[in-house]
């Protein structure tokens, strides 16, 4: 499977921008929706990938292993190449894992929890999910090549 920053450097500087082209080429989308879209693509590549069942081997005392907090018992649920490489149920097991990690954290420490959408939000909230789900759509695809090609 390719590693890391293969995934990384396809998702940024290949699909990223294929993405781009084709929303702004068939779709009327604003600057926001754009932003909105691009911005989960890339936190989704660095940080919400298929492989988030591995951050348990990230030093945890570095950017992105702090970054990988909400994720580090995600390994202990879901084994690697398992549901989290569905390219439907893997982006929701990690959307939910997310928002319930988020919603404990606020439990605990007696927070009062933000709205977290409303009806006008719904528009950018699409886009938020999309970007996520190009993303892993994305690595799941370098996976399949990366498998054809170790077959032949």
């Amino acid at each position: 499977m390719p590693n890391y920053k293969t995934h990384n450097t396809a998702n940024l500087f290949f699909f990223l921008p294929l993405y781009f082209f084709l929303l702004a080429v068939f779709f009327d989308v604003s600057g926001k929706q754009l932003f909105t879209f691009g911005s989960s693509f890339i936190y989704a590549s660095l940080f919400l990938s298929p492989d988030v069942d591995l951050t348990h081997k990230v030093r945890l005392f570095s950017l992105r292993g702090v970054l990988t907090i909400p994720y580090r018992a995600y390994g202990l649920f879901f084994k690697h190449r398992g549901l989290s490489h569905h390219f439907l149920l893997g982006t929701a097991s990690r959307i939910f894992w997310l928002a319930g990690f988020f919603y404990l954290v606020f439990r605990i420490f007696a927070l009062k929890q933000p709205i977290l959408f409303t009806k006008k939000d719904l528009n950018l909230i699409v886009f938020v999910t999309l970007g996520i789900f190009f993303a892993d759509l994305s690595h799941l695809a370098l996976d399949r090549v990366k498998q054809r090609r170790r077959r032949r």
